[in-house]
């Protein structure tokens, strides 16, 4: 939210001039009060705003993916995300730090699906949404990859800098390119909205539980909710300001998304799923799952029952080699 207001002015900074502030503190209390109150007002303006500008986003991204295959260092961003050697494969932490970053991306294991599925409609093909949702995110993830790298083997760049990666590498490109001022507001406000989507629908599944369990209203379920979101991001939004919090010599933002992207959001999700597969007998899966083939839906509930511990199981014990996992050096070439 900063740097979209940076950018709306027309005065950007560096990346390391943003950390020296209290831009990342003063944008969490400003985001929390903005969730607030559309949680207390209502979801749907939210809904139409997303609807609107979400293909805008899309569109941004494509712009500035072409730009960066035109522009940038190409053949480096393309060695570096899909050149591969069988014998990778073999490395238990690619596979858990591929799984985390498969559900941390869906947001699988972390409750806004649960939020978003709360409003779906009957008669949906399950499987099918779910299909659409998996190929669009690959879709997006791969154009924002060729976006970013393209840029980052341009200007040399460390792959090490972790979530400020889009921050540094972003502005010093629209600084380059025509119209760049108009192009960095555009794309940082509809970062920031698509942002704030996934911050709406997380506060919703802490705000409803609390609304549910104890004896406040639904409003000032919302100032609790919202407020304990507040005080828990707090750490992480230090880690980039002046006071530059760190665990271990890595900000804590980096550290907490490390933890969640391989850790504790596999185990959430595969958890969540043998609940959900013996909670329910299979006819009633059936039943929620109305217009998927019975078969397919019992094959479904067999994986949720059976399958779905095991391989978190395995997640978890690759949990350690994840974390000393390591770019190959010839994807860097």
């Amino acid at each position: 939210m900063s740097y979209a207001g940076y950018a709306t002015i027309g005065s950007v900074p560096e990346f390391s001039e943003f950390q020296s502030g209290w831009g990342s503190l003063i944008g969490l209390g400003f985001v929390c009060l903005i969730v607030g109150g559309i949680l207390i007002t209502g979801l749907s303006a939210i809904e139409k705003f997303a609807k609107l500008l979400m293909p805008l986003l899309l569109l941004t991204i494509l712009g500035l993916a072409a730009y960066g295959l035109v522009l940038g260092d190409t053949g480096a961003a393309i060695n570096f995300l899909f050149s591969f050697s069988p014998s990778d494969l073999a490395n238990p932490g690619l596979w858990a730090a591929a799984v985390g970053q498969a559900f941390y991306s869906l947001a699988i294991g972390q409750g806004y699906l649960i939020t978003y599925g709360s409003y779906m409609p009957r008669g949906i093909h399950m499987v099918r949404a779910v299909g659409f949702v998996a190929i669009f995110n690959v879709g997006v993830a791969l154009l924002a990859g060729l976006m970013i790298f393209t840029l980052v083997f341009e200007q040399g760049l460390d792959l090490a800098a972790g979530s400020a990666l889009a921050f540094e590498v972003m502005p010093e490109a629209f600084r380059a390119m025509p119209a760049g001022t108009l192009v960095a507001a555009l794309f940082f406000w509809l970062f920031f909205l698509a942002a704030l989507s996934s911050a709406i629908a997380g506060a919703k599944v802490v705000t409803v539980p609390i609304s549910e369990h104890f004896p406040v209203s639904a409003n000032s379920a919302v100032v609790v909710g919202v407020g304990l979101v507040a005080i828990l991001g707090v750490p992480s939004a230090l880690s980039y300001a002046a006071p530059q919090w760190s665990i271990a010599g890595q900000p804590v933002l980096d550290v907490i998304d490390k933890f969640a992207g391989s850790g504790a959001v596999i185990a959430t999700a595969v958890g969540g799923a043998a609940i959900a597969g013996w909670a329910l007998t299979v006819r009633r899966w059936e039943g929620v799952m109305e217009r998927t083939p019975a078969r397919l839906t019992s094959v479904l509930v067999f994986i949720a029952r059976w399958v779905c511990l095991p391989v978190g199981a395995i997640s978890g014990g690759a949990r350690s080699s994840a974390a000393r996992y390591k770019i190959p050096q010839r994807c860097l070439r």
